[in-house]
């Protein structure tokens, strides 16, 4: 099987592991850094810890500066389980704990790291909280805030989000919707891949989070493009939507982490462990791109904003 197929397999399935269960405390490693994101995300771990009275003994790691704990703690008895929260801690996970099991949280890249680990994935537990929406909440909102919606374009540049746009296209049949995409190999593809999209009728196009493609001057020129052209852009965030797209939909940390202490549930029970896109994530509509288009925002769309965006900061 190549690893696309698995990565996609992965993403529609979820990933399936041997038993592992535990009738003591479970000790955990949580490797992170001190972003404000991050220890949001290790709140909402803990909150679900706390109320559902788990036995759960945590050591955290801030990876940055704490390299010498680290090594003594692959010294001493290791832990039961690695928690990760970022892509850095995952990647630090992979190459340095490789016979424990990992669960990630808010990493937004991770299907190259976990084919690249020394284990394969069908070898080790490898499994967490992508810092991505899902799919189908992308068509679901398109359709909801354009209902004439045909056509969605997008870019993509990496082997993960090539499998996040297989299963894109997949669902948008069933919002009677078209996924004009192209892979882009280099930055110097750039600019004529996406006038290519464009070129083609898309009624909206779709700022994926792949930051191996997007940096701020592309992000900067899509957005100008593509208002020039009268076609709004949805963001992966709220930074993207107070930039100019018209809405966005941003993951929301403290959630992830309630997520995380769900999967380590299930791993103290030998459950199966699915590989999830974070479940609650926030909208932001922007109030002075949709007027500037003449999109009329549904009323029960705004109702459910978290932030409505209505003058030019």
């Amino acid at each position: 099987m190549t690893i696309i197929k698995i990565i996609t397999w992965a993403l529609l399935s979820g990933f399936f592991f041997p038993d592992v269960s535990f009738s003591e405390s479970l000790r955990a490693l949580v490797l992170k850094r001190d972003v404000s994101q991050y220890n949001r995300v290790l709140d909402g771990l803990k909150q679900q810890i706390s109320a559902q009275k788990l036995s759960i003994d945590l050591e955290i790691i801030n990876i940055d500066v704490e390299q010498e704990v680290l090594e003594g703690t692959r010294r001493k008895e290791s832990p039961d389980l690695v928690i990760a929260i970022g892509t850095k801690s995952q990647h630090f996970a992979v190459d340095q704990f490789v016979d424990i099991p990992v669960i990630f949280a808010l990493v937004l890249n991770p299907a190259g790291t976990i084919m690249g680990s020394k284990k394969s994935a069908a070898d080790r537990i490898m499994t967490g909280v992508l810092a991505h929406v899902d799919p189908d909440k992308y068509l679901l909102y398109a359709k909801r805030i354009q209902p004439q919606l045909k056509k969605i374009g997008l870019l993509y540049s990496t082997p993960f989000f090539k499998s996040y746009v297989s299963v894109m296209r997949s669902k948008a049949m069933l919002y009677d919707l078209e996924i004009i995409e192209q892979q882009v190999h280099s930055k110097m593809e750039f600019n004529e891949a996406f006038l290519s999209v464009i070129n083609k009728n898309v009624d909206v196009f779709l700022i994926l989070p792949d930051f191996q493609l997007y940096d701020k001057k592309y992000i900067r020129y899509i957005l100008l493009q593509a208002f020039r052209e009268r076609i709004p852009c949805i963001g992966p965030s709220y930074a993207f939507v107070k930039a100019g797209a018209l809405w966005g939909l941003t993951p929301e940390p403290f959630n992830i982490g309630q997520q995380v202490a769900a999967l380590i549930v299930k791993f103290m029970h030998g459950n199966e462990l699915p590989l999830e896109y974070a479940a609650h994530n926030e909208l932001t509509i922007n109030l002075v791109t949709s007027r500037a288009l003449a999109i009329q925002i549904p009323q029960a769309i705004l109702g459910e904003a978290r932030e409505i965006i209505t003058a030019e900061k």
